[in-house]
């Protein structure tokens, strides 16, 4: 056997398991990825301007990644026991919003600037939180008395 057929056939084998495992690529699951590896770059990105990128916290990064295809998978084969796609779409929505809302913060961490609704719903984009750079508070209108 050839060495380029037999990296074809491992690759393109490992693409067919985990594309099983997860329940196909679709859109989701697409999103899902392009989330997760645009939040592990940002906050390696924030490490490097903090002079703290550490081999330790970007294996946690990668664990926490882990996990999170796990849990895909695991809703995946339960949905395969159910035959509907209720329990893998209920999973995959709520981690691409957990990655959402990270990449968020670790923006912030780097200096964008948000909307006062985001400001509003997000603590930490508040100035008071610990990693995020102070946002100017919105100025209040002051409303005249009427006696």
């Amino acid at each position: 056997m050839k060495t380029d057929t037999l990296w074809a056939s491992i690759v393109g084998g490992s693409g067919l398991t985990i594309s099983y495992l997860v329940g196909g690529l679709d859109k989701a699951i697409s999103c899902l990825a392009i989330l997760m590896v645009i939040d592990f770059v940002t906050g390696w990105i924030i490490g490097y301007k903090k002079s703290e990128v550490s081999s330790k916290r970007a294996y946690e990064g990668i664990k926490k990644k882990l996990v999170m295809i796990c849990m895909v998978i695991a809703a995946t084969q339960a949905d395969y026991m159910t035959g509907n796609n209720v329990f893998r779409n209920m999973i995959v929505f709520y981690l691409i919003g957990i990655e959402f809302t990270s990449l968020i913060e670790n923006a912030s961490k780097l200096g964008l600037q948000f909307p006062d609704q985001f400001k509003e719903r997000f603590t930490q984009l508040q100035p008071q939180h610990k990693d995020v750079i102070p946002i100017e508070p919105k100025l209040e209108e002051k409303k005249d008395e009427v006696l």
